[in-house]
């Protein structure tokens, strides 16, 4: 750290190799100036212009300001000794403090994951953190992480949370350990555009391509003539088919859960507002063939339910507007199925203690049924 200035952030430890730059001339040294350079010529990244940005785990913050087309920057840590001086450098960013699984950041047209998503596999023993960025991003995420079960950082966590987990369960999970099951974990949301060997020993960087409709290039005028329902969507059928319009987030989590059901193709197009933000999608016509108000079309519900509570509550994220009504031939077709769950650290929990709200709201669906 000789070579950073002494009146910041020398006092306090924290990765150099990650995040190493001169405060007064914002140059990359060490580590990072490798990766820049190698990141320029494999991606071209420098060249990039995305309009929002998400950096997750941002260490010292060099990425913060590094894309001057991004108007809208945010960043998510967790809480450290670092963090407040971070935080004051960078008053324009619009800060997520927690666990990133748990919080409710984005969408962006940028996301960055560097070095940081293999400690988000082992706290929940799954690629629970592809999900979120699939909910948290509609343009591009890199993800720098390793899958080698001798890499020092993961043999670090594997001797960690060897404490919490059962060694069965341990052993069993650390099976999908690898790169070949990440990809088929990131295949229903992100087009790879290209992977190879980062810097860091062990390391391996991945440029993610997210996975939208076509962009409607009428958005605009079909937004104008669209009505407000009571609850916030903007609606309209035309030629037979249907718009729905609602917010950004509300949009990429109902696209996320489209395509972690495998009914995507029933979005035919992307409506964007005026900052090009996908707000919502375009339907192809459903019919529907059985009695929605039915037992089995209740029962269908709940399964639905269940299985969408299985992958999403992982992720902070919990259904509440998945109803027969809104369900025909089990593909949802309403917007705003999900909603942030209130994240109330208690104890060694820390964050997931509103999971038995959402496992007595299922109890209630299924009594229902």
């Amino acid at each position: 750290m000789s070579n950073q200035k002494p009146d910041m952030f020398s006092d306090i430890w924290i990765y150099p190799q990650a995040s190493s730059y001169l405060f007064d001339t914002w140059e990359p040294v060490g580590d990072l100036a490798k990766r820049e350079e190698i990141y320029k010529k494999k991606l071209g990244w420098h060249k990039w212009a995305p309009k929002s940005l998400l950096d997750v785990g941002m260490g010292k913050g060099f990425y913060l300001r590094y894309w001057k087309s991004a108007k809208s920057v945010q960043a998510s840590d967790i809480d450290c000794p670092v963090l407040e001086r971070v935080i004051e450098r960078f008053p324009e960013v619009e800060w997520h403090i927690g666990d990133y699984l748990l919080s409710n950041p984005g969408p962006v047209e940028l996301l960055l994951l560097l070095r940081n998503v293999h400690y988000m596999w082992f706290k929940t023993l799954d690629y629970d953190y592809v999900v979120k960025a699939a909910t948290t991003c509609y343009g591009r995420c890199v993800i720098e992480t390793a899958f080698d079960h001798e890499q020092n950082t993961i043999k670090y966590l594997r001797r960690k949370y060897s404490k919490k987990y059962h060694p069965a369960v341990m052993k069993n999970r650390l099976r999908f350990l690898s790169e070949e099951n990440f990809k088929k974990e990131f295949e229903p949301y992100f087009i790879l555009e290209n992977d190879f060997p980062a810097t860091y020993k062990g390391y391996h960087t991945y440029s993610l391509k997210r996975k939208m409709p076509p962009v409607i290039k009428e958005s605009a005028s079909i937004i104008e003539k669209m009505d407000t329902n009571s609850s916030g969507t903007k609606t309209i059928k035309l030629e037979g088919s249907w718009y729905k319009a609602t917010t950004t987030h509300m949009a990429m989590q109902y696209l996320t859960i489209m395509q972690y059901m495998g009914h995507d193709d029933i979005l035919q197009g992307t409506i964007i507002d005026e900052d090009g933000c996908p707000i919502g999608f375009k339907f192809k016509h459903i019919e529907r063939t059985h009695d929605v108000e039915s037992v089995e079309a209740k029962e269908e519900c709940a399964l639905l339910n269940l299985r969408i509570i299985t992958r999403f509550a992982q992720i902070g994220l919990f259904p509440s507007d998945v109803v027969p009504v809104n369900v025909i031939d089990g593909r949802i077709i309403d917007m705003g199925c999900l909603f942030p769950m209130a994240i109330i650290p208690t104890g060694k929990d820390k964050g997931y203690a509103n999971l038995q709200f959402a496992l007595d709201k299922l109890l209630r669906v299924l009594g229902d049924r």
